[in-house]
């Protein structure tokens, strides 16, 4: 107990000393003599840096900041002064060349001028040449700059202050892969390719996955679309990190029409791409089903029993999704019949075969027969037809006058026919007795005359 208490009063007595001490004033620490000695000490010392200062500026501010800033690398004094060429804070494209230049005013020098670069933030340093290209101008290339360095240039045993050469960190496109999932209505299967190796195309409605992969941590990118040969941006994707793949960026959107694509990849220190990357975009057009009728042509005669044959030619891009018949007559509604075939099928032949008796037709009447074909596009556009095979109903009567009349005619061009050609050759031995007579040669004139005959 009396040890604690001995040095509780202890502690008590210094506390109370201390705070006596402290509000003593100064004056009562140091004389007035030893005040006076400090102040003209100081008052000389200030002169003096002054009068140093004027006369070697250069050298004041050099002893100055090692004096106040020891642990600063200031260069040492020289008659020398190193002035940069271009930026003072020099910046290189990540793995690019970098081009160094200082300006150095003073007196003549004989010595070689050397860079100094180290490693950002090291101690040892290389010593490499430079190139003269003035008497005061000296340059030196730093190839495949991939890390900030520190340089500085020096001749003799001097040298410049250092400098920091910083990286720009640019994005580079090391690869792309693109996937293309067209629409399930057109039952085309999926695709998946290197980008540049197959063409980006695609019908309407075909989503498209794009993984772009780069030599950086990527932050995101960039897609715009613009119209071949046009400048103003019609569509614009953003680009997603992966998960878990820092280097790789998402993009998705789906194939409206033709494009070309400009990419543009951003890293995590917001550094873009020297170049954008073009690809160009085909839309596919979906084409309506394209029908021809073979036979029996869009206009003929037939009696009311006779058995008409039909045939059509059918073909779409992607598949039929059906085929109807369409048969009207005047005066009566149309009927549609819905084809069991063609479903899926992109090329096809229908053929069907008409007995006119079964129809109750009279002469007078005309029928028509129309085919249809359908695809499977959502827009219901794709809807395709050919030419109505027109039929038109006689008698018998008026299909045997017919035929009378297309025998007469046959006749009737035949022997017209006959004619003409006995005209052609009695115009042509005319012509050519003619030219016999005028060359005056009788034995060509008598062969003329003979043929002729």
């Amino acid at each position: 107990e009396s040890g604690a208490l001995h040095e509780y009063l202890s502690g008590l007595l210094t506390a109370r000393a201390t705070g006596s001490l402290a509000s003593l004033p100064a004056k009562q620490f140091f004389s007035r003599r030893e005040r006076l000695a400090a102040w003209r000490f100081a008052a000389w010392a200030g002169a003096a840096l002054v009068v140093l200062s004027l006369i070697h500026p250069r050298a004041t501010g050099i002893i100055a900041g090692r004096l106040f800033r020891p642990a600063t690398e200031l260069p040492p004094y020289s008659p020398y002064t190193f002035t940069l060429a271009g930026e003072n804070a020099p910046r290189v494209i990540y793995g690019k060349e970098a081009s160094l230049a200082v300006e150095i005013e003073g007196p003549p020098f004989t010595g070689d001028v050397t860079l100094l670069i180290r490693p950002a933030g090291g101690r040892e340093a290389d010593r490499l040449p430079t190139f003269r290209e003035t008497s005061t101008r000296h340059t030196r290339k730093l190839e495949g700059v991939t890390a900030p360095v520190d340089f500085a240039f020096a001749v003799g045993r001097a040298r410049s202050a250092w400098h920091r050469l910083e990286v720009i960190y640019q994005p580079r496109l090391e690869g792309a892969e693109v996937e293309l999932s067209p629409p399930a209505y057109s039952r085309l299967s999926g695709t998946r390719f290197s980008l540049g190796s197959e063409d980006l195309r695609g019908v309407r409605g075909t989503s498209v996955r794009l993984l772009a992969e780069s030599n950086r941590p990527l932050s995101g990118g960039v897609l715009e679309g613009r119209a071949p040969q046009g400048r103003e941006v019609l569509q614009r994707v953003e680009g997603v990190p992966v998960a878990e793949e820092e280097k790789k960026v998402e993009f998705q959107w789906e194939i409206d029409g033709d494009l070309v694509w400009t990419l543009d990849l951003t890293d995590v220190r917001g550094g873009r791409m020297e170049e954008t990357v073009a690809l160009a975009q085909r839309l596919i057009p979906d084409e309506k089903p394209k029908i021809d009728l073979v036979e029996p042509g869009p206009f003929i005669f037939a009696t009311p029993e006779s058995e008409v044959k039909m045939a059509w030619e059918i073909e779409d891009d992607l598949g039929l999704d059906r085929v109807e018949l369409l048969r009207s007559a005047e005066r009566f509604r149309d009927r549609v019949q819905t084809l069991p075939e063609g479903s899926g099928e992109k090329r096809m032949r229908v053929e069907r075969a008409t007995l006119l008796g079964n129809l109750g037709v009279r002469p007078g009447q005309t029928l028509e027969f129309l085919l249809e074909a359908r695809d499977r596009n959502p827009s219901l556009l794709g809807v395709g037809s050919a030419p109505a095979a027109s039929i038109r109903i006689i008698s018998e009567e008026e299909y045997a006058s017919q035929i009378r009349l297309r025998t007469t005619l046959e006749e009737f061009s035949g022997r017209y026919r006959v004619l003409r050609e006995k005209l052609e050759a009695a115009q042509s031995a005319l012509t050519t007795l003619a030219e016999a007579a005028r060359s005056g040669d009788p034995a060509r004139l008598e062969a003329a005359r003979v043929e002729a005959i």
